[in-house]
């Protein structure tokens, strides 16, 4: 079983990872538009050559959002460490780590050092591995379980990322 005092701990740095995560992106990003653009699809491309400034502020607003959508789940299961609670806990964990990897293979994709690679290596990944490990240790999860968990953070992932994209466009389209 995961101690009380660990699990807030755990919990306690997943928004302060994103935040962290998320500058680096944001700094990352706006340094990097033009390689971006290269390797985006055409219909995205278009839009990003034709509005760079247009861009970093829909991914700018996406980042607000992708910064306190972790720490409202943070607040939402602070000191209460059930087995759901713990079960969500690995599912964002699996889907930081895929996160952290994400990072550091579109940077090895484009050959650059892209938005969020530093932090994904320095923080995403490890944060993630001692959240899998403490939860390995303390619960006795199936594999059955942890493929779920996986299968459930690819989905999280996934919708994270369309989520915080249609925000930021649909808050850009209402400034604009």
């Amino acid at each position: 079983m995961i101690s009380h005092k660990r699990f807030n701990l755990l919990v306690g740095f997943l928004p302060i990872i994103y935040l962290i995560h998320n500058a680096d992106e944001w700094f990352g990003f706006s340094s990097k538009i033009d390689p971006i653009a290269n390797y985006s699809p055409n219909f995205a491309k278009d839009f990003i050559v034709q509005n760079p400034s247009g861009i970093e502020t829909i991914f700018g607003f996406g980042l607000i959002v992708a910064t306190l959508a972790p720490l409202i789940v943070s607040l939402a299961i602070w000191n209460k460490p059930t087995k759901f609670n713990i079960k969500l806990l690995v599912v964002i964990a699996f889907a930081t780590l895929i996160n952290g990897f994400s990072h550091v293979s579109s940077s090895l994709a484009l050959g650059i050092i892209g938005p969020g690679l530093t932090t994904g290596i320095l923080l995403c990944i490890p944060f993630s591995v001692l959240v899998i490990v403490q939860v390995y240790r303390g619960f006795n999860f199936t594999f059955k379980e942890y493929s779920l968990f996986i299968i459930f953070s690819v989905l999280v992932y996934i919708l994270a990322i369309a989520f915080s994209w249609i925000i930021g466009f649909g808050v850009y389209k209402l400034v604009v």
